[in-house]
């Protein structure tokens, strides 16, 4: 984990350094989104949704990952069209992104301690009908805990 981590930071930031923020890096944007987006995926959804419990890994640590770079140069074109102003939602989150390491951390924390039994034991809470409702909205909870968080 620890060298995949390492692996996929250096070669976000040779993307950085390579211009993906930058007007004139265009193709490089739709290169990335292609693959991300175009290749990674439907290969992600297709072997979630299809393959057996054996692609989990496949999933978790490679398709996941191929995914996150090509929404990663979708958000590089979107800052690009509006000249790299980042606007108030922008700001919170390259403080998040500041705090990444961090964020992660206290992230995994506090989600233990929501959702396990020796903590406030929220599993319980996510058994039954709508179920993906009150996950969802106890991530937006945790979400908006890590971003104050950072922005302070």
């Amino acid at each position: 984990m620890v060298m995949m981590g390492v692996g996929i930071f250096t070669l976000a930031a040779r993307l950085y350094r390579a211009g993906l923020f930058q007007p004139e890096q265009v193709a490089l944007r739709r290169k990335i989104a292609r693959v991300g987006l175009g290749i990674g995926l439907p290969l992600d959804w297709g072997l979630r949704l299809f393959a057996s419990g054996s692609s989990g890994v496949f999933t978790r640590y490679l398709s996941s990952t191929i995914v996150a770079f090509g929404v990663l140069a979708l958000i590089a074109g979107f800052y690009v069209k509006r000249n790299n102003r980042l606007g108030a939602a922008g700001s919170a989150l390259a403080a998040v992104g500041r705090m990444a390491v961090t964020c992660y951390i206290l992230q995994n924390l506090l989600a233990s301690i929501v959702f396990y039994d020796f903590g406030l034991g929220a599993a319980r809470v996510t058994d039954g009908e709508l179920q993906w409702l009150r996950v969802t909205l106890i991530y937006i909870g945790l979400c908006a805990v890590l971003i104050g968080l950072s922005v302070f």
